[in-house]
């Protein structure tokens, strides 16, 4: 009898411990749903953000832009730079 107690409690024991893991996991579910859920929320403004500047770029690409410099400053700037090392005179 007292056999079938002992074997009784360790049962209890271990379904306690099922209940106890059971619960556990269904509260990590939620907040793996919760965390899912504003993950899709973020990557649904990211979407409409980059949406938004696509269109912006689109919408530069139809409107011209008038040339403000003239045609002699154009001619005096040079085509290439070149640098030229300067030595210190206090060596």
């Amino acid at each position: 009898m007292e056999n079938r107690i002992l074997e009784k409690q360790r049962e209890l024991e271990s379904l306690q411990q099922i209940l106890k893991l059971s619960k556990d996991a269904a509260t990590y579910c939620n907040q793996l749903q919760l965390n899912m859920a504003q993950m899709a929320a973020h990557y649904e403004a990211t979407l409409t953000i980059a949406k938004n500047w696509t269109d912006a770029f689109a919408s530069s690409m139809l409107v011209e832009i008038p040339e403000t410099v003239a045609q002699e400053e154009e001619e005096e700037t040079p085509d290439e730079v070149v640098r030229i090392p300067i030595e210190d005179t206090n060596e």
